[in-house]
């Protein structure tokens, strides 16, 4: 799905709010919840996809250095990111990490905007 850098920021915070306030711990149910299909983004992800379809630097389907969302350690994929340790946890702390990463959405929707 193509979306500007504003939209696919838009679209993961939404994911991740649903997340935090359910804490599903399934990526196709944060979809299916906002009424997405996550087949329409590449890795089930709206930075992903914009990353993909806008980079200049042949980034892969996976995390690259250009990634729409500021990363602590430098991408999602990284050791302890708050996408990494999402990734099979309860669901008290999958609501907790899935909350660090709508701030981490917040934080760049609101760099953007004060452009």
């Amino acid at each position: 799905m193509k979306q500007t850098k504003l939209e696919a920021l838009k679209t993961c915070r939404e994911l991740w709010q649903v997340e935090a306030e359910h804490g599903t711990g399934d990526k196709d149910k944060m979809f299916n919840l906002v009424g997405l299909d996550i087949d329409d983004f590449v890795s089930g992800c709206p930075a992903c996809e914009y990353d993909l379809t806008h980079s200049r630097d042949g980034a892969s389907e996976f995390c690259s250095s250009t990634c729409i969302i500021t990363w602590p350690g430098g991408g999602c994929i990284r050791n302890l990111s708050p996408f990494r340790l999402w990734e099979g946890a309860s669901t008290r702390d999958s609501k907790k990490y899935a909350a660090e990463i709508v701030q981490l959405c917040d934080n760049d929707i609101k760099r953007i905007k004060g452009k």
